[in-house]
């Protein structure tokens, strides 16, 4: 089977580097050009690719208006949208009718992106587990069948993540926190960025708040002791 040939356009660049590193592990698919949005116009016209794929950081683009121009411009290769935005289901939705033909969370496994892309450059409208739950969430959220959560923080914290949100959440500091886990206070440090990243906050507090709101861990480790 012939290689996936693929185009990534994003401002992003230690994102995208990460991106073109990953897909040199994954012999189906040929990176064929990597472009700045402001670029993207001009150079896509050189490279024959199967699928495009654009990363969009929250508020700095159109992102509808781009995917639309780019189909304008282009008679070949599909587009997948990494999706960045605060709330993915609205921005998932404005990409797929403006032709997004799949669509990713920014916080998903590399390996997500992967299937993304073989389904779309099979013609599958496709989009990725972790938006696939966003967009239950909300439907159930709007039904009032349960209140409302963030599915792609909550699905998407690991289970050592959600050990140091739960200890945290009982007022333990990162020495206490490593102490407990049997960790260095430097990987707690690297763990509480992230929890702080995947949750939107930007203090202990509102994690512990956000936490209880989004009903981020287990009632049972939520009020457990330790």
């Amino acid at each position: 089977m012939e290689p996936i040939r693929v185009v990534i356009i994003s401002d992003n660049i230690i994102f995208s580097d990460a991106i073109c590193h990953s897909f040199i592990s994954y012999g189906n698919f040929t990176l064929v050009g990597h472009h700045r949005l402001d670029e993207a116009m001009q150079q896509l016209g050189t490279h024959e690719a199967d699928v495009i794929v654009l990363y969009i950081e929250d508020s700095c683009v159109d992102a509808p208006q781009f995917v639309r121009e780019i189909l304008r411009l282009r008679t070949q290769g599909r587009i997948v949208a990494i999706v960045t935005d605060s709330d993915p289901v609205s921005t998932v939705a404005s990409v797929v009718e403006a032709g997004a033909e799949g669509c990713v969370l920014k916080m998903a496994p590399f390996t997500e992106l992967v299937k993304t892309i073989e389904a779309v450059h099979e013609g599958k409208g496709w989009c990725s587990g972790s938006v696939a739950n966003a967009v239950l969430a909300r439907i159930r959220e709007l039904s009032g069948m349960v209140p409302a959560v963030h599915p792609p923080a909550a699905s998407l914290l690991t289970k050592r993540e959600k050990a140091v949100l739960h200890l945290l959440t009982l007022g333990r500091v990162n020495k206490e926190i490593a102490r407990d886990l049997s960790i260095a206070p430097s990987t707690v440090k690297n763990h509480v960025h992230n929890i702080f990243e995947k949750l939107g906050v930007k203090s202990r507090r509102e994690a512990t708040r956000r936490a209880h709101e989004w009903q981020v861990l287990h009632r049972s480790q939520s009020s457990s002791k330790v």
